[in-house]
Parts: C-alpha cells; sequence; structure tokens
C-alpha cells in the first residue's frame, strides 16, 4: 500500500516520497511539504474568512481526487485498485496561498479490491467525520463521501454534527438551512444525502456527488437571478 501511494499523482493529492518501518515496527510515509493554512484554521477564526462559492469550489477539487483515487489503476497492469482515504476533514486539508486545496494525510488510506470491502476498523481521529461503516463493518468508496459531506457541512454552518453511532442510535435529520439559511435548498440537500449514515441511501459514487453538487449550484444561481 504504502508503494502505491507513492505512485499517486494528482494535482490535489499530496505526494507520498517515500516510506519506512522503524525497528520498533513503527511505520512512516514521507510526504511533500504544502504551504498555506488548514481548513481547520479558517474555522477557528471568529470572523468567516470564505463564502458558500468558495465552499463549494473546495468540494469540486476535492471530489476530483477521490474520482482519481476511487478509480485508481495500476500504470503497468492497468488493474483497478480503488484507493479509499478515509479521513477526509478539515484538519486534513490545505488551503494553499495560491486558493488551491490539498488533502493530506493518507495514513489510514486502504486499497478496496473490486467486489470487495475494506475489514479494519478506521476511525477517523474526529469521530463525527467518520461513517458507521468505518466502525468495523469495513469501508467502501461511500466512506468517503460521507466524510467529504461532514466536512462540507461544518464549513457551512460551523457546528459539528453528532458522530455516526450517535445519528444511528437516535435518528434525526441534520438539516444545513436550519442553521445557515444562505446557503441554497439544493446544495444543502445535495450534502444531506451524501451525510447519509446508511452508504447505500448515499450517492453511489464521487462523481454522482460532483454532479449533483454543480447541478444544484448552477440551478441556484438561476433562482437568484
Amino acid at each position: 500500500e504504502a508503494r502505491l501511494l507513492a505512485r499517486l499523482d494528482h494535482p490535489v493529492l499530496v505526494r507520498v516520497t517515500d516510506y519506512f518501518v522503524e525497528p520498533s515496527g513503527a511505520a512512516f510515509l514521507v510526504m511533500d511539504y504544502v504551504a498555506g493554512e488548514t481548513l481547520q484554521h479558517k474555522l477557528e477564526q471568529p470572523k468567516l474568512g470564505y463564502s458558500i462559492s468558495d465552499v463549494l469550489g473546495w468540494l469540486i477539487q476535492l471530489c476530483a481526487a477521490l474520482e482519481y483515487l476511487h478509480g485508481y489503476r495500476d500504470p503497468a497492469t492497468q488493474q483497478l485498485h480503488p484507493v479509499i482515504h478515509r479521513d477526509i476533514k478539515p484538519l486534513n486539508i490545505v488551503l494553499t496561498p495560491a486558493g488551491k486545496v490539498k488533502l493530506l494525510d493518507m495514513g489510514i488510506a486502504r486499497v478496496a479490491l473490486p467486489g470487495e470491502v475494506t475489514a479494519r476498523v478506521a476511525r477517523a481521529v474526529t469521530e463525527p467525520f467518520a461513517p458507521i461503516e468505518q466502525y468495523g463493518a469495513g469501508t467502501d468508496q461511500r466512506s468517503d463521501l460521507y466524510a467529504l459531506a461532514v466536512t462540507a457541512y461544518v464549513l457551512l454552518t460551523r457546528q459539528l454534527p453528532p458522530s455516526a453511532l450517535e445519528r444511528v442510535a437516535q435518528p434525526a435529520d441534520l438539516k444545513i438551512r436550519a442553521v445557515n439559511r444562505a446557503v441554497p435548498a439544493g446544495l444543502a440537500g445535495v450534502i444531506e444525502k451524501a451525510m447519509a449514515p446508511q452508504a447505500e441511501a448515499r450517492h453511489p459514487s464521487v462523481e454522482a456527488l460532483r454532479r449533483a453538487l454543480e447541478l444544484a449550484w448552477v440551478a441556484g444561481e438561476r433562482l437568484e437571478q
């Protein structure tokens, strides 16, 4: 997996340049340095320093990176090796001085073989961003959709939602517009669908999510005009 990560090449992904294992067994990835500030840092500022349009732009860039990861093929064999990031959250997204985003920390990324799901437990460090299947049932590409949608929810509302376990134990609708009425209804609906606790209720792929985001934004602009 470390060798595969070192072969990944996408403008939104931070490049893995090397890896090593210490005698103790601790494993490390060596990655390029990226200048900028994390989206978590922007969230923690007392004054909101970004717009809904900015958030949509970041989401589209991240969708492009996930489309690349989820559709990754070995350059030599052309065999499909989908890569699931499994730790998307504002702390792992850097906004560069040029206004581009970079997705960090492939440390718990896993390769999913076609027709199979990963079986290891791998919760994100910040639990609200981890879907319910990441607690042991097995993750697939739709797990990244959940984490990306929760990231969008947090950026648009500046609130953390309950964890996936809490949402399953006590089902409740999370309505973005109940917190931020400026978010177009169509855009809010797309994000809320991707945040569904059940994987099968989310969009079938990151490409489908990206298209839905783009259509919802265009529709929202037309309504405003």
